[in-house]
């Protein structure tokens, strides 16, 4: 099957250097959903944020993209903003911030429509209606996103990041914060959008999500999951491939980790 996105060799590395996101390389095939799943401070987070260009200042992305027949930069992120929500679209961690406080939900994805699509006025606003509503969120059109619960912020900004007509959703923990009923509500939003025929790339730390979008897993402190059959990967070796994933955990990670959570224990303890 032909790969809608092929990442090769994606990494990350600070202002001094130092690696944050050890060489990632993947292929994304449509109706076929990704997840890369890893603890907290793995560098899931920064994988999502170097593929669409959307580093924070000082953090600097190297490798290649493929979309299709074009293949950009990591290192450019700026070649990548004319495919921000036509050819790609991010569902962020948290949906209260990712929508715009001061406006209603019903405008904000009818802009999205409007500014991205490039939709009349009117038309625009007929296609957030709709999509809304498909969303279960008629009658939450008019609200603002303090309003809305978590479950409802998250499909708010699907549709806002899905109206731009994206075939491809990169979503980086989409059920953080979330309930086991709401977190099932937003694996069913997903695989209704790999049913329609895109692509998916899911990056969580949630077991339940990963099995429930029907992938097979393996537990490591940063491992790559995938859809269809896959090795087990031994992680005895630095760097551990399933099914087109292949990544490298940045090292000294887990020891870090450990030595705060001694530390914690210590100070808890009575006396110290």
């Amino acid at each position: 099957m032909t790969a809608v996105l092929t990442a090769s060799d994606i990494s990350v590395v600070d202002a001094r250097g130092r690696n944050l996101l050890e060489p990632v390389s993947f292929r994304l095939e449509p109706g076929r959903p990704l997840v890369v799943l890893g603890e907290t401070g793995s560098g899931k987070s920064l994988l999502s944020q170097a593929i669409i260009g959307t580093l924070p200042e000082g953090l600097t992305a190297s490798g290649r993209i493929c979309l299709g027949d074009a293949v950009f930069s990591a290192s450019q992120p700026q070649t990548f903003r004319s495919l921000w929500g036509r050819a790609v679209a991010l569902l962020p961690q948290e949906p209260w911030l990712s929508l715009d406080p001061l406006m209603r939900v019903q405008p904000q994805v009818a802009e999205t429509h409007r500014l991205v699509r490039g939709l009349g006025g009117r038309a625009a606003t007929e296609a957030a209606q709709t999509d809304l509503a498909a969303l279960g969120l008629a009658g939450a059109q008019r609200r603002y996103p303090h309003q809305l619960s978590g479950g409802m912020a998250q499909r708010a900004a699907f549709a806002a990041a899905r109206a731009g007509g994206a075939r491809i959703l990169l979503a980086d923990e989409p059920t953080k914060g979330l309930d086991a009923a709401r977190r099932d509500e937003v694996a069913g939003l997903l695989l209704r959008e790999v049913a329609a025929g895109g692509s998916l790339l899911v990056i969580t730390h949630d077991l339940a999500l990963a099995q429930r979008l029907g992938t097979r897993c393996s537990s490591s402190a940063t491992v790559s999951w995938s859809s269809g059959a896959a090795p087990r990967p031994s992680w005895r070796h630095p760097a551990a491939t399933m099914a087109g994933v292949s990544w490298r955990p940045t090292r000294g990670a887990g020891p870090r980790r450990r030595q705060l959570r001694q530390r914690r224990r210590r100070c808890s303890r009575p006396g110290t």
